[in-house]
């Protein structure tokens, strides 16, 4: 949906733009013409507009009621959420190239599922590379755990050192053990942090 914006942020004057434009419903050539944008980015920018609640894509665009630059500074978030997002996935998918432990347990703890045993059948398995789980004593895979800026995720690795939880909200984040202990960066959803 937001694929355009992965690499930068949509500008916040042409968000503002198209909102402002909308003083009625709207078909996509007029308000081309009004806001004087192609055709692609502006499909682009309503779609973003959409998500964000600011605008109703419909036969026309219409307007949902919400103030250009309040229209625009969700856009934006939005878009920057699913930025970061995006980049955790590449990072996590450079880590499942490069890594030396099981990866069907990688792949599917990627998917929210808790396994803890290698599967001794894949290239690092094979090659004697896997590792056994190493408890933490902080969280374990499976667990949902909630931290107080990215809000509630699960977390999908649990090392010696380190901890993999893919937050809901903001993707895939590696923490240090020492960092999350240290500070009380983590708590069990729903618990106190």
């Amino acid at each position: 949906m937001f694929r355009s914006f992965v690499a930068g942020l949509p500008d916040h004057g042409d968000l503002v733009a198209v909102v402002g434009a909308l003083d009625r419903p709207l078909g996509r050539r007029e308000l081309a013409s009004r806001v004087g944008m192609p055709a692609g980015r502006l499909a682009g920018l309503l779609n973003l507009l959409e998500a964000a609640g600011a605008v109703r894509l419909r036969r026309q665009v219409e307007p949902a009621g919400v103030a250009p630059a309040e229209a625009a500074d969700r856009a934006v978030e939005l878009a920057r959420q699913h930025r970061s997002v995006e980049r955790s996935r590449v990072e996590m998918m450079r880590r499942y190239a490069e890594m030396t432990d099981c990866r069907r347990r990688f792949l599917l703890r990627y998917f929210g599922e808790a396994v803890s045993q290698a599967c001794g059948a894949c290239d690092n398995c094979d090659a004697g590379r896997s590792r056994p789980d190493v408890p933490t004593g902080l969280f374990s895979p499976g667990e949902r755990v909630e931290h107080h800026q990215w809000g509630p995720g699960l977390v999908l690795e649990a090392e010696a050192d380190r901890l993999t939880v893919l937050f809901d909200d903001y993707g895939y984040r590696e923490l240090a053990t020492q960092v999350v202990s240290g500070k009380h960066l983590l708590a069990p959803e729903g618990g106190a942090g």
